[in-house]
């Protein structure tokens, strides 16, 4: 009778990385289930976009006014409120809005009513057009 040995090694793990369009995302994560441990670590990517197949800046310098700047040009903004400003950010990856709002009003990109106050401050978008 022969005898064999188990494997006692332990398998061999892998971290995989990978940039996948929100639209594919829901197919990548379905592929996943059951194949790997634990829950994946999913987080959007700031100021990048897919061109030729390569991950790329959508600014190349990368500063958060200059990106809010092009959104609001893209999308035609003509104002803002904080919790616009809050959504921007935290889709960013910032944790608040205060230093995004105070250095865009310093860039020139967005300007106060001075009409309006409290949650209720609008902010009128002046350097993005």
């Amino acid at each position: 009778m022969r005898v064999v040995q188990a494997n006692t090694q332990e398998d061999t793990l892998f971290r995989i990385e990978a940039f996948i369009d929100d639209a594919k995302l829901p197919r990548v994560l379905h592929a996943l289930t059951g194949l790997v441990i634990g829950q994946p670590n999913i987080q959007p990517v700031a100021n990048a976009a897919n061109k030729g197949g390569k991950v790329v800046a959508q600014v190349a310098n990368g500063d958060i006014v200059e990106i809010l700047r092009q959104e609001l040009k893209s999308k035609g903004i003509r104002a803002v409120i904080a919790a616009d400003l809050k959504s921007f950010a935290e889709a960013h990856g910032r944790k608040t809005y205060t230093s995004l709002l105070d250095k865009a009003i310093e860039a020139g990109v967005l300007k106060k009513d001075p009409k309006t106050s409290g949650k209720k401050t609008i902010y009128k978008v002046v350097g993005a057009r």
